[in-house]
């Protein structure tokens, strides 16, 4: 079947893609800068070590200043970091128990024409969890917290996947399966309280079209 989208959602995604097309532009005349500023530093240990060795001198190991390091740091990521990685719509934050489930909801979002960040497609290896993760929250306009009877045992990354979201004041929607509301108001009283979906009462994919229309009352 041939999905249709409507006026509405068109311009929401034109919107987006403006808006991303901005950011790219603008990370990348902010990484041509601290690339300069890093040749600028390279040069100076290479002029260092050329003049150490004119006098004879064992020349000490070359470092870079607090400043420097940072700026490699930064350097660093912006060049490992994908172009489709700079900035999305909706942060998926799930149990490793119920991947099966995201996987639904990360396939509808996706089909709804949202970009969406998630570990199982988002995860770089050999690098940093906690980095990578707070770096997708900084990126997503929405937090979705899927809730089930594992996130309610309690989960180490879940936990600070919600309180960074939370913390970093984002919208914040529960997304309800295999529980109810009961559940989770016993679980935080405060998650509770805000407006969420249940798989009880919606298709993942109608739950997918509710979360896309957050994007076009925003435009």
């Amino acid at each position: 079947m041939v999905r249709r989208f409507n006026p509405s959602q068109l311009r929401s995604a034109a919107n987006r893609l403006k808006s991303q097309a901005r950011q790219v532009e603008s990370a990348g005349r902010k990484l041509q800068s601290d690339l300069r500023r890093l040749d600028q530093s390279s040069r100076r240990a290479q002029s260092e070590l050329k003049a150490a060795q004119r006098k004879g001198r064992t020349p000490r190991p070359s470092t870079f200043t607090p400043s420097e390091n940072a700026l490699l740091d930064e350097a660093r990521d912006a060049v490992l970091a994908d172009v489709a990685d700079r900035s999305c719509d909706v942060f998926l934050s799930h149990a490793s128990a119920d991947s099966e489930t995201a996987a639904a909801l990360h396939g509808a979002l996706n089909d709804c024409g949202l970009e969406v960040w998630v570990d199982f497609a988002k995860l770089r290896l050999g690098y940093s969890l906690a980095r990578q993760i707070d770096q997708g929250i900084a990126r997503c306009s929405v937090g979705l917290i899927l809730v089930t009877p594992t996130f309610l045992t309690g989960r180490h990354w879940t936990e600070k996947e919600l309180g960074a979201l939370l913390t970093s004041r984002k919208r914040v929607i529960p997304i309800l399966h295999d529980v109810s509301f009961e559940d989770l108001g016993n679980f935080s009283p405060f998650l509770a309280d805000l407006a969420g979906l249940s798989t009880a009462h919606h298709s993942v994919e109608e739950i997918a079209e509710q979360i896309a229309g957050i994007f076009d009352e925003d435009d």
